[in-house]
């Protein structure tokens, strides 16, 4: 078993947790990770440097759940503090970059809460996703048109799928209503045939 009852994988811990009855994560870093990050003397400008470790606090704070104590968050966020102080950036340029870092996270929880009807709407790991669809749409020779679809969560009642194909030209929509997740999963495959 693993320590804490927690999957390590990649860069990120993944567990069980019992009292909200879901899946939760957290963002790992094997112990052998160097206790630095780029150095505040490399021959990269400033606003370079800045802004790949501005991404760097918001890539390791969306490695956790939203829903993560605050606490946790605080722990990731003094250990990535930790280490920009030891590559011997100033305390006022780390002050800058966990600002700019958490400002930016919650810029992208309030995008991903949005309507997704709304144009702003952005979902919080959608990107990646998309990116792994597009790459993998185009290795499907099994598939008769050459698309792959994702569902990543059941739905609930009355909610809005949208189906996009392999290169998100065109999308299919599709809404839920109240059909238990066998039968959605049923009606979402003949909706695929349809496509």
């Amino acid at each position: 078993m693993f320590f804490n009852n927690r999957l390590p994988t990649l860069d990120t811990e993944i567990w069980w947790d019992n009292v909200s009855k879901c899946i939760k994560y957290y963002f790992y870093e094997k112990p052998m990770c160097p206790n630095i990050v780029i150095q505040k003397d490399t021959a990269l400008s400033e606003n370079c440097i800045r802004s790949s470790l501005v991404q760097e606090g918001v890539r390791r704070l969306i490695k956790c759940s939203v829903d993560l104590h605050v606490i946790e968050k605080q722990e990731i966020l003094s250990k990535f503090a930790s280490k920009m102080l030891n590559s011997k950036h100033s305390v006022e340029s780390v002050k800058f970059i966990l600002v700019r870092a958490v400002t930016r996270y919650n810029e992208l929880i309030r995008k991903s809460k949005l309507n997704p009807e709304d144009p702003n709407f952005k979902p919080l790991h959608f990107d990646q996703i998309l990116k792994l669809t597009k790459e993998n749409s185009q290795n499907l020779w099994h598939s008769r048109t050459g698309t792959q679809n994702l569902i990543l969560n059941p739905p609930k009642t009355g909610d809005q799928i949208y189906l996009l194909n392999g290169g998100g030209q065109s999308q299919n929509k599709l809404k839920c209503l109240g059909l238990s997740i066998l039968q959605f999963y049923s009606a979402l495959a003949q909706k695929m045939v349809d496509f």
